[in-house]
């Protein structure tokens, strides 16, 4: 796949579609300009699949968004972490792209964003902060600090002047400190607590029950920013003594140290995938049974895809790590993941990753809540449907009324009761009751001398008038040559304010 190209194609049908947006891309061109070829190839072995890809001579072209070829991680990096840890990505990270890219947009637009911020807080965003972050980052989930769950994340980042981190740092909490008594009259807290020989800050909230606590400090030249108390302890603790670490892992020895390249990794992700596939065991069960119904004929008992989950045994037995390392080779950047050969497997990994069966009801929850306005509008047609049903019979039994008793429009809702053209129930709307109690789906009994108008097809003899005295749903309005539409609530005035329909507001009581 060449980048450049398909960037190109992209641009091109941007700026046809969206005008707007070329003079957008003409400026931000750099950006495809140069962008290099990328192989992409996937296999598998008898118990691993593994995918490839390699931006053929992409150095130029990723130095242009902050990539420093230099920057390497070598096994010594990984000492930081947890020997149980269960998802680990060490990441280059640098914010000096992103600054720039700001600066350039702000100029553009005349702006400063940084000097505003700045002047009001009183210190360098920029220097202090934003640039002073880098030039690595690690992320990983591990037991020790917190049970391996996303609440056990542990995150940290190298400092290139720690110490004017930390002097912005003690300023600004002073600051937050100083507002949140002010406004938050002391429910809302940074607090500051010695643990594992260092100087932790948290934000808690006194006196109210929330069950979040972030924790951060500044080891040695690092920030270190954890989920809880707990696992801030835990993760400092890890990074001032010797003892075990990740690399003393079997799985994450097979899964990166044994495929690192010579000159170390430009990027490493990791995770534990027999350890999240067993949590997720469950839930992908629930999928498959689900999936198994779907495929099952309703008319042909034969057609069954039988039982699609291994046995826990079975699925359990042999799994892989997952590991993903990126890396230069020359001028070329290569990224090669290597997972478990089996699709059921990475499934249950990433079930068990949100949380196993719990996740699945997370899940459940989250698709209910997105299905339930799909749902409320389907109910609300098939409403619509039922009570154009009736406003037709209604119609058609006051045709076949005045049919039978000389084009004479029937007297009351009575009379084509006891000739058993209608019954009561025929009169209530899907939608009603109305809400003045005046009648849900009504006929006009107020024509002319007592004539049927037959075969008016734009005189108006019927309507649900619950569906538009309540709203929230379109009206179906009956006319005399039999035919039924269903109007929007403008629409249904406009008919009604007719001349031919004069009258028809005052027999339906809609005035």
């Amino acid at each position: 796949m060449h980048l450049q190209r398909l960037g190109q194609f992209i641009a091109q049908i941007v700026s046809e579609e969206e005008p707007g947006f070329a003079e957008m891309i003409e400026d931000n061109r750099w950006i495809i300009d140069d962008a290099p070829l990328m192989n992409v190839a996937y296999g598998t072995t008898t118990d691993r699949q593994i995918l490839t890809s390699r931006l053929v001579g992409g150095r130029a072209w990723l130095e242009r968004f902050g990539m420093n070829p230099e920057q390497s991680f070598g096994s010594e990096a990984f000492t930081v972490m947890p020997e149980d840890a269960t998802i680990v990505s060490a990441v280059p990270f640098e914010l000096g792209f992103v600054v720039k890219l700001i600066e350039w947009v702000a100029e553009q637009e005349g702006e400063d964003p940084f000097g505003e911020i700045e002047e009001a807080l009183g210190f360098d965003v920029r220097g202090d902060v934003l640039l002073n972050v880098g030039p690595r980052m690690f992320y990983y989930q591990s037991d020790a600090t917190g049970g391996g769950g996303i609440l056990s994340a542990v995150l940290i980042t190298d400092l290139r002047d720690p110490a004017r981190l930390a002097n912005t740092h003690n300023r600004l909490v002073g600051q937050l400190n100083e507002v949140a008594a002010n406004e938050a009259r002391g429910y809302v807290r940074i607090r500051n607590w010695k643990g594992a020989g260092q100087e932790i800050f948290s934000f808690s909230t006194p006196g109210l029950p929330v069950p979040f606590e972030l924790s951060w400090s500044i080891v040695g030249d690092q920030l270190v920013v954890a989920a809880s108390p707990v696992g801030i302890v835990s993760a400092i603790e890890q990074m001032t003594t010797d003892g075990p670490s990740i690399n003393d892992n079997v799985k994450f020895k097979a899964a990166i140290l044994d495929h690192m390249p010579e000159r170390g990794a430009a990027s490493v992700t990791f995770s534990d995938t027999e350890r999240f596939a067993r949590l997720g065991y469950g839930g992908t069960n629930l999928i498959l049974s689900g999936l198994s119904n779907a495929v099952r004929s309703p008319v042909d008992a034969e057609r069954d895809a039988g039982i699609l989950m291994p046995s826990f045994g079975v699925f359990a037995e042999g799994i892989r790590p997952m590991g993903a390392i990126e890396y230069w080779e020359g001028d070329d950047y290569v990224a090669v993941m290597r997972m478990d050969g089996s699709s059921v497997v990475g499934v249950a990994e990433v079930l068990g990753q949100i949380g196993g069966l719990n996740g699945i009801v997370t899940m459940g929850a989250i698709q209910a809540g997105v299905a339930m306005p799909a749902l409320g509008k389907a109910r609300l047609n098939a409403q619509t449907i039922k009570s154009a049903s009736q406003v037709r019979g209604l119609v058609q039994a006051a045709i076949l009324y005045s049919t039978n008793n000389e084009d004479r429009v029937p007297e009351s809702y009575d009379a084509l009761i006891e000739e058993g053209f209608i019954t009561w129930e025929m009169l209530q709307s899907p939608a009603g009751p109305a809400y003045d109690g005046k009648g849900d789906i009504v006929l006009r009994f107020d024509f002319e001398n007592g004539e049927f108008p037959q075969f008016m097809p734009d005189i108006v003899i019927a309507m649900d008038r619950a569906a538009y005295v309540n709203g929230g749903m379109d009206v179906n309005v009956g006319f005399a040559d039999g035919h039924v539409e269903t109007l929007g609530h403008w629409e249904v005035d406009e008919i009604l304010d007719q001349p031919q329909n004069a009258g028809a507001r005052e027999a339906f009581q809609l005035d």
